[in-house]
């Protein structure tokens, strides 16, 4: 009939009948919702059973989770966006709060405000200073903020890509892997990258030493920064860290300004630039935000080209958007 035909319906995933008690019942899982069906004097006992089974199933889930996982039969969630979003947000922000405090500094070069501290000593100060000290220390903080989120950004990347390498081994487990706190960043560039772009590892391994870590574990980390005393001489600022940090120091050298954030972001686009150029196909199925298969590392024999890489994005995503939102 007419009103059958335009009639809409949930969408099911399954209907069960069964009996409890000699009283028909009926269960069904449609569209964001369970729909129990049975006697009033039974409603509560049936919800307590279903309360004790679920745990259970969730055991038996995690016994199947865990041969998933030996079995590299998994996704992993694509955040990429997320990261580079962030990463671009925190570039944008020092940009727009470096321009601003030039052109407070400007207005504001020869007024000067005088302060009394008692009848006989006076303070001039800028009638910004309270204001500008400010703006440095956002500066400050959105850079370190901008290069830890730099290096989050390529741990994510590189560790969705992997799998559509073609000397990925599909046989050995990933989740050891993905697991290991032993496979660092710096690994990650080279074991993931094939060694293509080992050539930035030393100013990486830098920065991420000298102003990442600065601040990890409270200073207290492999790079922490101690005074030694020497008998007859004093304290000695000294670095008990790696190959960047480690020996007496003659600077301060934790200090972050913005002309070093400058090279610093110079450092960070080359080597992006060189990763999206060198590995293409692979960062666009990063960028897809798609789900990245563990075990599917024969996904690129069927794509040699960025313009194949893309059209099988927008084909993944209308059946994810159709399976999302198909009603009835």
């Amino acid at each position: 009939s007419i009103f059958q035909q335009n009639y809409i319906t949930s969408k099911v995933h399954f209907e069960i009948e069964f009996d409890y008690k000699r009283s028909y019942c009926f269960v069904g899982h449609y569209k964001l919702s369970y729909r129990l069906q049975a006697e009033n004097r039974y409603i509560k006992e049936i919800v307590e059973v279903l309360k004790k089974i679920e745990p259970m199933l969730e055991n038996l889930f995690l016994e199947f989770g865990d041969i998933a996982l030996e079995q590299n039969q998994f996704s992993m969630i694509n955040e990429t966006s997320f990261y580079l979003n962030k990463f671009n947000f925190y570039q944008d922000k020092i940009e727009g709060l470096v321009h601003k405090e030039r052109i407070v500094r400007e207005k504001t070069r020869d007024l000067w405000v005088k302060t009394s501290m008692d009848s006989k000593h006076t303070i001039w100060r800028l009638k910004c200073a309270e204001y500008i000290e400010k703006q440095h220390l956002e500066i400050t903080y959105s850079i370190e903020a901008y290069i830890d989120t730099f290096f989050s950004y390529i741990e994510h990347v590189l560790t969705l890509i992997y799998p559509l390498m073609k000397y990925y081994d599909v046989t050995k487990p990933y989740r050891k892997l993905i697991s290991s706190t032993r496979w660092t960043w710096d690994k990650k560039i080279t074991d993931v990258l094939n060694s293509k772009l080992d050539s930035h590892l030393s100013q990486l391994k830098y920065i991420k030493e000298v102003y990442r870590n600065r601040g990890v574990h409270g200073m207290f980390s492999r790079e922490l920064m101690v005074y030694i005393d020497i008998p007859k001489f004093g304290r000695y600022p000294m670095c008990v860290g790696k190959e960047y940090l480690k020996g007496f120091l003659k600077h301060n050298d934790f200090n972050i300004t913005y002309k070093k954030y400058s090279k610093i972001k110079k450092v960070f686009n080359d080597f992006l630039d060189d990763l999206n150029n060198q590995f293409s196909i692979q960062m666009v199925l990063a960028k897809s935000n798609l789900p990245i298969y563990a075990g599917n590392n024969d996904l690129l024999r069927n794509i040699s080209s960025q313009k194949e890489a893309e059209a099988y994005i927008e084909e993944k995503w209308f059946e994810i958007d159709n399976q999302t939102n198909m009603d009835w």
